[in-house]
């Protein structure tokens, strides 16, 4: 590691997506704690938590920070818990700390792997699930992100049946909050076995 810098952004693999945060003195690392299902606030931590067994990559940049402004950025957003997905992740804040830009490349890449692949998944492998869906359209959409995330993540090297995992955690998740939403404490109750059911059609003729 002996390229690793003070104010380096840094990057390791966890299984289906890239965890990112900034390398500082002492083998510290500052990053949103937890993982996109689970998330913490922005804190410090070692080295050897952040890679969790994983290998450390550093990130690049050609316009970036001096080491010393992407430190003293990054110790600015300490404590924060305003986690988002789509908008403020642990990418977002990464570069935010390192070139002034809220971006990740992940989300943008889901985007476009999403577009590309859901029409043409959906009905290849999905078309018997969804046509049960007729009863419930309001969880195509849930269909929609289990399809989207099971895809990235096979795609970024998950397994495929890690991937499979992932997509049907984050659907189930998408629909209970839809039917929450919608009706509350039941319609998530509702929401979560339509979601089951959905899945034993899926597994009975699709198999």
């Amino acid at each position: 590691m002996s390229t690793l810098k003070d104010g380096s952004h840094i990057k390791v693999f966890r299984g289906y997506y890239y965890h990112h945060g900034i390398y500082i003195a002492g083998n510290q690392v500052i990053h949103y704690d937890g993982n996109p299902f689970s998330p913490g606030c922005i804190c410090e931590c070692s080295l050897e938590y952040f890679a969790d067994g994983g290998t450390i990559e550093i990130v690049t940049h050609d316009n970036g920070h001096n080491p010393d402004d992407v430190i003293r950025r990054a110790r600015s957003r300490l404590k924060e818990k305003e986690y988002d997905l789509l908008f403020n992740n642990c990418e977002h804040f990464a570069n935010w700390c390192a070139i002034g830009k809220k971006q990740s490349q992940q989300i943008s890449t889901y985007a476009v792997v999403g577009a590309k692949t859901v029409a043409t998944v959906a009905a290849r492998k999905y078309a018997t699930k969804i046509a049960f869906r007729e009863a419930t359209p309001w969880l195509l959409a849930a269909d929609a992100a289990e399809i989207v995330t099971s895809q990235v993540a096979e795609s970024t090297g998950a397994p495929k049946e890690t991937a499979t995992t992932v997509g049907q955690t984050v659907g189930l998740g998408a629909s209970v909050g839809i039917g929450a939403a919608i009706g509350g404490p039941i319609g998530a109750a509702v929401g979560a076995g339509f979601w089951g059911a959905g899945l034993v059609v899926e597994e009975l003729f699709n198999d």
